[in-house]
């Protein structure tokens, strides 16, 4: 039944983003281990979303993705360029104390997407405000709190 599953996969790998709209996979970035999904609007637009843990930071973020530039078009993948634009929201549990987060942010990003598997990678960067944020419970690693860097790396596969 998997290898039915895959090989039915298989045939139609080139339709990520058209026919195969939705992903799931795994990253790193708002959380040291996060689960991701994304689902493809149309060919160029998806909706993004992020759920992960860093010990005592847990978090969800919701982005919109659009990609703008193809970078490269190879024989094994394509590399488009895209921009993020989304919503953090976290809650911090440190030191006995619970604490939330709301923060808006954006960024670019690159993503290689694959011909003959309906998968891709990616990572992106930028900056994030952060009008409420944790700094009240104690100073984030680096003196991050209003603004912070944003960004992911992961990869997803497409059904």
């Amino acid at each position: 039944m998997v290898t039915a599953l895959l090989v039915s996969t298989l045939a139609q790998a080139s339709d990520v983003g058209t026919s195969k709209r939705i992903g799931v996979g795994v990253a790193t970035g708002p959380g040291i281990l996060d689960a991701t999904g994304k689902y493809y609007l149309n060919d160029k637009m998806g909706i993004s979303a992020y759920l992960g843990t860093s010990f005592s930071y847990h978090m969800l973020r919701g982005n919109f993705e659009m990609e703008f530039v193809e970078l490269a078009d190879w024989d094994f993948a394509r590399m488009d360029m895209y921009w993020d634009a989304g919503i953090d929201l976290g809650l911090h549990t440190a030191y006995g104390f619970v604490d939330g987060q709301f923060g808006l942010g954006g960024g670019v990003g690159v993503e290689l997407q694959f011909h003959e598997v309906p998968a891709h990678v990616f990572v992106d960067v930028g900056l994030g405000v952060n009008p409420l944020d944790f700094c009240d419970i104690y100073e984030a690693p680096g003196g991050f709190c209003l603004i912070a860097p944003r960004g992911a790396a992961g990869g997803r596969w497409y059904f």
